[in-house]
């Protein structure tokens, strides 16, 4: 995001106290570097087995919930037992 916009991300928190923006600037400059490394590091055969593996370790290491197909779908099943939230 700081790449994108030209900020550093203290600047959007409005963060006053320098070295504690520097903390901050650090840890999700840190953060970033991690998560682009894991990134960097799938493989695949084709470019759609690549994209999925990297947005489920994308979702592992932001804590988001992942994505998984319904068996019934996968069975033919026109009924979904998977019950919707």
């Amino acid at each position: 995001m700081a790449k994108a916009y030209n900020q550093r991300p203290s600047s959007y928190l409005d963060i006053a106290d320098p070295y504690l923006a520097f903390c901050l600037d650090e840890a999700c400059f840190e953060w970033g570097a991690y998560i682009d490394s894991e990134l960097d590091l799938v493989e695949g055969n084709s470019t759609a087995e690549i994209t999925q593996k990297r947005e489920r370790i994308f979702r592992r290491l932001m804590g988001l919930p992942l994505k998984y197909a319904d068996p019934a779908a996968i069975l033919g099943d026109k009924k979904s037992y998977v019950k919707k939230i």
